[in-house]
Formats: C-alpha cells, sequence, structure tokens
C-alpha cells in the first residue's frame, strides 16, 4: 500500500457533524492529532497501525496563518482516528463544542471555561448546534445486545437537561441546518436522511454508490448540504459534494485527487468551503473552484512522525 493510502485508511469516515451558521468568516477550528510508528523494525504493510500521541484542537485564520492552540485532550480518552469527536461552533460564534472522553463538552473561543455536559449514553458523539444556540444534536451509543451497540440522534439543552431521542434508527453525524432540519448518516446503506427535530417528516437526501456517505454539513442558508462520499462502487477514493435540501441537484466538487477529501465545512458567509485533503487542510470556492492548501502537515516519509489534521468548523462571526 502507498503513503497515500496509509493516510486515507486512517481518515476515511472521520466524523464531522455540524452547520455554518451567517456571519463574517471567522477563524477554523480542527483536531490536530499526532502520531508514532511503533518502535524497532516493522514490515511497512498494512496492518501497521501508528500510536496516536497527542491530540489537540487548535484553531487558524482563513489564511491558514495563525495558528492558536485551544484545548489538548487528555492522554488515554483518544476513541478513533480522524477526530471523530466532532467539533461544531455555535451559532453566535463564542463557544465550540465536541466530545471528549465519551461526553460533550463546550469551551469558549479562546479555549477558557470549559464545561463538561453529564454522559448520556454510553457515548456521546459528534455534537451539532441548533439555530437559536440553546440545544445540541448528537449521535449516543448504548449497548442494545449482548456486546452490540446503536447510535441513534438525539437533542440536548446546552446545559445538559432535557434530552430527547429524535429517531428510532440508526444514526451517526447529525448536522443541524439554520432552516430546522437535522441531516444524518443512518441505516445499513449509510444513507444521509433529514428529520425534523421533533422526529417528523424524515426522509432520504443522499443515497452512495458504496461504502457509505459522511460528514454533513449545511450551508449557512440551509439550501444545501456539502457531505463526502466515493464517486463509484467499490472506490476507495472520497470527494466532496453538495446537493439542494431537497435531495435534488447533486454537484460533484472534487475529483481526481491521490487521497481522498472530506470533513467539508461551509464558510459563513456562504462562498468557500474548508476540507481535508489527506492530511492537510484546504479551501475552495463553494463551487470546487480555486482549491488551495492553507495548512500543509508535512507528512512525507512512512517512518517519520506525522500529523493529522481533521474535522474542520469554520467559525460565524457578527456582521
Amino acid at each position: 500500500m502507498c503513503l497515500a493510502l496509509v493516510v486515507t485508511g486512517l481518515a476515511i469516515g472521520a466524523g464531522h457533524a455540524q452547520a455554518a451558521f451567517p456571519g463574517e468568516n471567522g477563524r477554523i477550528a480542527v483536531f490536530a492529532e499526532r502520531f508514532l510508528w511503533p518502535p524497532g523494525p516493522y514490515d511497512p504493510r498494512p496492518p501497521l497501525d501508528p500510536d496516536l500521541v497527542s491530540s489537540k484542537v487548535v484553531s487558524y485564520l482563513p489564511s491558514g496563518r495563525g495558528r492558536r492552540v485551544l484545548h489538548t485532550l487528555p492522554a488515554g480518552e483518544f476513541l478513533h482516528y480522524g477526530g471523530d469527536n466532532g467539533l461544531a461552533w455555535s451559532p453566535n460564534g463564542k463557544l465550540l463544542a465536541f466530545e471528549e472522553g465519551r461526553r460533550l463538552v463546550i469551551v469558549r473561543e479562546d479555549g477558557t471555561r470549559l464545561r463538561r455536559l453529564p454522559q448520556l449514553t454510553w457515548r456521546d458523539a459528534e455534537p451539532a448546534w441548533s439555530p437559536n444556540g440553546r440545544r445540541l444534536a448528537f449521535a449516543g451509543t448504548d449497548e442494545c445486545g449482548p456486546s452490540v451497540f446503536c447510535s441513534h440522534l438525539y437533542t440536548v439543552r446546552s446545559d445538559g437537561t432535557g434530552l430527547r431521542r429524535v429517531t428510532d434508527a440508526s444514526a451517526a453525524v447529525p448536522a443541524w441546518s439554520p432552516t430546522q432540519w437535522i441531516a444524518f448518516r443512518g441505516g445499513n446503506a449509510d444513507v444521509l436522511r433529514a428529520v425534523q427535530p421533533n422526529g417528523s417528516r424524515l426522509r432520504p437526501l443522499f443515497r452512495p454508490p458504496d461504502q457509505g456517505s459522511y460528514d454533513p454539513d449545511w450551508s449557512p442558508d440551509g439550501s444545501r448540504l456539502a457531505f463526502a462520499a466515493p464517486a463509484h462502487k467499490f472506490g476507495d477514493t472520497q470527494y466532496i459534494y453538495t446537493v439542494s435540501a431537497n435531495g435534488r441537484g447533486l454537484r460533484q466538487l472534487t475529483d481526481e485527487n491521490y487521497s481522498s477529501d472530506f470533513s467539508p465545512a461551509w464558510s459563513p458567509d456562504g462562498t468557500h468551503l474548508a476540507f481535508i485533503r489527506g492530511s492537510d487542510l484546504w479551501v475552495m470556492r463553494s463551487d470546487g473552484r480555486r482549491q488551495r492548501r492553507i495548512v500543509d502537515v508535512g507528512f512525507e516519509r512512512l517512518e517519520d512522525p506525522f500529523t493529522m489534521l481533521s474535522t474542520p468548523a469554520w467559525q460565524p462571526l457578527p456582521r
């Protein structure tokens, strides 16, 4: 397996759950995870898993400059490659929600005043803010049989009270639209679906050709949904797509790359999308043009320590 596919294998399907709320374009938050290869001689072919040694929440200016560390996750609480703990900015851009230690946590935009919500299910993950900032949607996982775990869509107040289960269907990576639809991945075929916060009007949005669809993110006006999915059946590479809120008008924005594109995140002004290509942070116009890398983590040789960025979320600022 080539180096690019090793990176893709770690990052593909990384969970991302939020929406871009209207505003001026603020900072882009991401998970930055540091990996080390096992010591000693090894055969650089699968299966070979590097060790995750640190995970931080960092933010960048839209230019890729001005890196800030907002939070360092405690050692021993890493759950998955690719940071599928999720990152989500509140509608006013003052708070950032994510998962730490199977619980939802909320931190201020400068990284201060971390607040942990009560643990509501076996694992509370992938938060997404409601348009009024009062509730969070999330994927809650519980044991539904002997050694079997099921994930469902929930909402809860931002103080951890008022838990509601939205659907009985399996659900992951919710994204709450400014127009009050919650998109999520669910079902045996990992279809992208949408539902009202009260559980009504459940409907499909996109059925992928293979391997599922990932990382939904609503545009600031709620008219389109960006997501990542393979272009072909049995495809190894993901591309970025958008689809209208009624499930029509599918557009493929990226293609023919050396590695997967995933975790699209709309800019608050609706003109751009941030996304992850390989292990780096990229930005493009909302029609797919002018793709450019803004943060290069410098992954070069297979035996070297390396950093991977994941789950970008674009901060809205007041206009």
